[in-house]
Parts: structure tokens; C-alpha cells; sequence
């Protein structure tokens, strides 16, 4: 199955930066890539559709199926391509790992963002996957200064 990963280590504590980027309601101040994110359970527990715009052009329709202390992921496709399931299909998600001491007294986090494509259309993800990895980068870096800029100012290691 193609897929595609991007990773990048923030200073600051894993639950930190995933409550950063489970603020969707700010994506539209710092996020160049997911540029919106509307949520009809600000929750968004695991069956929770969603819609998301990447590149403020880009639709995608999902469903959560998991969201828990280390894991935010997502199955969907583009223009709600995902309902056509045998055809295209993304499994997206993203990953909040303690890095560096003991995991309880974590001062840091790899955030990790990955996509595994399937369905028929998923061989031609050499032309979307590295347009892909190149949204990836840009907001795992936007995230990276969002989350450090926050706790500098709040002085948060929590």
C-alpha cells in the first residue's frame, strides 16, 4: 500500500502540542496547509464525520476513527472520493510521542504525520504523494512554531 510520512520533534510536551493541533477553530491563524477544519463535535470522538480544506481549495470528507492521548487519525478521501471506497481511500493520521526521558516526564514530542493510500486510484500516488509530503512538511513546521511560541509565552512544560 503507498503511503507517504513526515515527522518532526517539538519542545514541548506531547499533550501540549496535541492540544494545539486539536484546536481547529485556530488552524485558519497558523496552518498553511489544513487551512479549515470544521468539526460538528468539538470532541471529535472516533465516528465523527468531519471536512477538511487543505490549501483553502482542497475538500476532503472523513470520519475519526481514532482519537486518543497518542493518536489522531482519520479514513477518507478527497471530494468525498471516499465513499467510493474500492477506488480511493486514505488512511491519515498522526502520532504524539514522548521523546527524549521517561514518557511520564516527556519535555518533548515527535509529531508524526503519515498517509497510507488504497483503492484502485492509489497507484497514482507518485503525482499527489509528494504535493502531499509538501503540505505534511509545511504545517509540521507551522505547528512546531505555534506549539513553542505558546509555551515560551506560558511558560507550559505541562
Amino acid at each position: 500500500m503507498p503511503s507517504i510520512s513526515t515527522d518532526i520533534t517539538i519542545a514541548a510536551p506531547p499533550s501540549a502540542v496535541r492540544r494545539v493541533f486539536l484546536d481547529f477553530a485556530s488552524y485558519p491563524q497558523w496552518n498553511p496547509f489544513m487551512t479549515s477544519v470544521q468539526v460538528p463535535d468539538p470532541a471529535v470522538p472516533p465516528g465523527t464525520p468531519f471536512q477538511l480544506y487543505a490549501w483553502k481549495f482542497f475538500v476532503d470528507r472523513s470520519t475519526v476513527v481514532e482519537n486518543d492521548s497518542g493518536t489522531f487519525a482519520w479514513i477518507g478521501g478527497a471530494a468525498g472520493l471516499a465513499r467510493c471506497m474500492p477506488f480511493f481511500q486514505g488512511h491519515h493520521y498522526f502520532k504524539f510521542e514522548p521523546f527524549g526521558e521517561s514518557e511520564d516526564e516527556a519535555r518533548e514530542c515527535k509529531f508524526v504525520q503519515s498517509e497510507e493510500f488504497g483503492g484502485i486510484l492509489s497507484i497514482f500516488s507518485f503525482i499527489y504523494g509528494p504535493i502531499l509530503k509538501k503540505g505534511f512538511n509545511q504545517m509540521n513546521k507551522a505547528l512546531k512554531v505555534r506549539v513553542e511560541t505558546l509555551a515560551a509565552a506560558s511558560g507550559d512544560t505541562s
